[in-house]
């Protein structure tokens, strides 16, 4: 839970920006009115099991909350950022999860708003089971209770998702950026109208190439409509 943390002990707040932004974008709810709302140092004791926090950390944490509450960001472009900013850091992004989990969940249930937001969460995620394998087992009981009541939009989901991965060879963990470069090669690589004379001959005929080129704009299309990216490259 503080992998958050530098070496000095203080909050690597590029990181948490995102991270804590989008914590804190579960714990608040706007259907509430403002008195009947977790404060601030609630959702930190639940979400850091009630140890106590550097000073500084603790600081720059309050800042975030507010501008969550200010500001009100979409869960989309949220968790969006925040798999911009990570990387592949995938450990940071099962420890978010488990602080998420522990802010949303009341006695190993979870609302059902939390639970649409937390399908969201794991499918834009897409941790693996070797990832997932820290977990306790209150939080992977809500995982499985959060995925069971959800079954039909996750079994749709999920294999697509790693399927138009596949398709664009990259894995689930991309960036955006690197997500957008490989779409670029794949689609000038198997464009109609390419004189691309590295293709062997049965990807040369014009029905392979049509037929690829909009495999992969298709699924190109999907990962960003799911990513909640609407700006295709031309």
């Amino acid at each position: 839970m503080f992998l958050f943390l530098n070496k000095n002990s203080n909050l690597d707040f590029d990181l948490a920006n995102s991270a804590f932004s989008l914590l804190f974008l579960f714990a608040h709810d706007n259907s509430l009115e403002e008195h009947e709302q977790r404060d601030f140092d609630t959702i930190v004791t639940e979400a850091f099991c009630g140890l106590s926090l550097p000073k500084q950390a603790k600081i720059r944490l309050k800042n975030i909350y507010n501008q969550v509450k200010v500001t009100t960001p979409s869960l989309e472009s949220t968790i969006r950022k925040v798999l911009m900013d990570f990387g592949t850091k995938r450990s940071l992004l099962v420890s978010l999860l488990q602080l998420i989990l522990r802010t949303v969940a009341e006695d190993g249930m979870v609302s059902k708003r939390h639970g649409e937001e937390l399908r969201e969460l794991l499918t834009r995620f897409n941790l693996s089971e070797e990832e997932l394998e820290d977990l306790s087992d209150q939080e992977r009981a809500i995982i499985s209770l959060v995925l069971k009541r959800f079954e039909n939009q996750t079994t749709e989901c999920l294999p697509s998702l790693n399927k138009y991965f596949s398709i664009l060879q990259c894995e689930p963990h991309a960036t955006d950026e690197e997500l957008k470069s490989a779409y670029r090669i794949l689609a000038k690589r198997y464009h109609p109208d390419s004189t691309n004379y590295s293709l062997d001959d049965l990807e040369c005929s014009y029905e392979h190439r049509e037929l690829k080129f909009k495999e992969i704009n298709f699924a190109y299309e999907e990962i960003t409509k799911i990513r909640g990216s609407r700006q295709l490259v031309s």
